[in-house]
Order: structure tokens, then sequence, then C-alpha cells
């Protein structure tokens, strides 16, 4: 798994530090979220898409656009790595962008939330233990790009950048996830949805028509794998629930709660899912881990637009080798073919 700085110290953040953050997060919101305003940064502004998960429970912080400069970070007192150019945004100006969303944009309030160590760890973010923070930019670990054998994971991988290190652009999409692995290993599986076996993070659809993916992934130790060898690592998951998500704003930031008392659908063995929605409107998906005997997963996003204009496709008939019932009570055996009844 990618790492900070090159090295793996995944930790999962306690119960306590949770409620803590949680309970800063409230009374922020109840206080209106945003304090003393930071002096306008002389750098020009470039627009990212940023999103923050801690738990299963659901987003911190939805995906959405935030503006960010060159620079943002040691505003608040970070440092950067010596090879970034003063230029250059970095995945911490995202990071300390994220904070300043939820927050305010008080140094102190920032400097409480989010710190580092001397050498570019993250050690405490969102007010929680920050050991266990993963970045994912574009969908990958920022890394050097240069490929070398992998004696431990095989195949060959490439060395990970931590946050002070990861340089991105504009337009990127900077995603950043907490391990939940409870044995500290750090074997969470970075997650997607699939659909004709390709990622899919967006969907229109018309009222009433059934929608067929699945949740596939590999587990975050290969996540600085060269991609063939990612692919060769990649799974089916099994029991992951998805669910909608429920976006709220109070605080000027979008907080994503997982309906899990509502789940869509639960993946079967080969991570298939199949799910529908009877009305118009943009719908948010998302999935976690129900089996709490299976790895956890860092959860995907879907947006689902109903439009009565799409045109709904024709559900298509699962294969199967299974004995199957027709219409008059009869038996077929499809043995891996589609047959008329």
């Amino acid at each position: 798994m990618s790492t900070q700085t090159g090295v793996n110290v995944p930790q999962t953040p306690t119960l306590l530090k949770r409620v803590k953050a949680l309970a800063a997060v409230l009374a922020l919101a109840l206080t209106g979220g945003m304090l003393a305003a930071v002096p306008v940064a002389q750098a020009a502004d470039s627009t990212i898409t940023v999103s923050y998960q801690n738990s299963d429970a659901g987003f911190e912080l939805t995906r959405q656009q935030l503006s960010v400069h060159p620079g943002l970070a040691a505003e608040y007192g970070y440092s950067y790595h010596n090879s970034v150019p003063s230029t250059a945004l970095t995945a911490l100006d995202a990071l300390v962008a994220a904070h300043i969303k939820v927050f305010g944009s008080d140094v102190q309030d920032i400097n409480d939330a989010l710190a580092l160590s001397g050498s570019g760890f993250i050690t405490t973010s969102f007010y929680g233990d920050g050991s266990g923070v993963m970045t994912f930019v574009n969908g990958q670990q920022p890394s050097n790009g240069i490929a070398a054998p992998d004696a431990f994971n095989g195949g060959e991988s490439y060395f990970g950048y931590g946050v002070t290190q990861a340089v991105i652009k504009p337009g990127d999409l900077v995603e950043f996830f907490t391990t939940q692995d409870p044995s500290g290993w750090g074997m969470d599986y970075v997650a997607w949805f699939s659909k004709d076996g390709g990622k899919v993070e967006g969907l229109t659809v018309a009222p009433g028509e059934q929608v067929n993916l699945s949740v596939r992934g590999f587990m975050g130790w290969y996540g600085l794998s060269v991609p063939s060898w990612q692919k060769t690592k990649t799974e089916n998951i099994e029991s992951a629930a998805v669910v909608p998500v429920s976006i709220t704003d109070a605080g000027g930031w979008n907080t994503g709660i997982f309906d899990k008392a509502n789940p869509l659908a639960i993946s079967d063995s080969d991570g298939r899912v199949s799910f529908k929605f009877d009305n118009e409107g943009t719908y948010y998906v998302s999935a976690y881990q129900s089996d709490v005997d299976e790895l956890p997963i860092f959860s995907p996003w879907l947006k689902v637009t109903v439009a009565a204009s799409a045109v709904a496709k024709p559900t298509p008939v699962a294969k199967s080798n299974r004995i199957t019932f027709n219409a008059n009570g009869g038996t077929v055996s499809t043995k891996g073919k589609t047959v008329k009844t």
C-alpha cells in the first residue's frame, strides 16, 4: 500500500479520537463553521475535486470542488518536500483545503486538526489519528513513476510519495481514506464499481431501469504496483453493501452519511449487484464491507442520474449453469447459455 512517505504505517483511528473529531465538527456546524479569514494568497487559485473518508459510516467530506493555490499549506505553517517547486500544487494543499472547508480558515484551528511529523508523515487529521490516511490522485497513489522489482508484493512497484511531495494539477481528483483494517496492517481493499469490465463513477438511467454492476478491487498493499500487476490482483468483492449516500450541508460543507438501514443491494460471490430508482433525480451511491469477517474497503463513488428522457435498456438474462423454472413451472437447464422458454 502507498504510504505517506514510502513506508507503510497504517493505524486505525481510535473511537475516542473519532468522537472528539465529531464533537469538533458539530461545534463548528452550530457556530457557522467559518472563523477568522486568512489573508488572500498572491498565487492564482485552481480548482480540484476533493473527498475525505474516515470510517465506514460515510464521508466526512463528499466529493466537491475546492479552490487551492501553490503555497496554501505553507500559509498555515506546513512544509513541503524539498523537491517540490514553489509554483506547484501538492496533495498537502488539497488536504489543507479540505480542512478549511470543514473547520474554517483560522490557523490555530487548522493546526489543531491537522499535524505532520518533521519527516512529512501525517500524524493528526480531522482531529483524529492521521497515521492511517492514504492519498489517491485520479484513482492512483502518488509515486515517482519509476517501476522497480518488488520483492514483497511481487511484480514491479513504484516508490510512494507522501502528501508533502505529491504534486497535483488543476482538475485532479484527490481522495483521502483512513485505513479501517482492525489488524493495523492496512489491508483495506481499494474498491470501485465496474460495468462492462471498466470502472464507472457516473450513470444515466430511466426510472425503474435495473442497474447491474460489480464491486471490484485489490488489496491496498498493491496500491503502488504497476497497473499490469494490479490487474492480476483485482478481485470481485463479496458482501459489499451498496447504499444511498445522504448528503447534508449543515456547516457549509457536504457530509455524506451511508443509509445502512436501507441498502440497495449486497454483492454476491461474484461481486454483482443490481438495484434501481423509481423516481427521477440525482442519487449518490457508495458501498462498505458489511461482513465483519472480510477486509474493509475504501468506499467507491457513483452518481446516478435518473431521467425519463433516458432510454431504458432491457435487463440482460444472467448466464447460469443452474436449473431455473420457466413460467409454466417446468425446468430448463441453461448450461451457461441464454435459452428462450
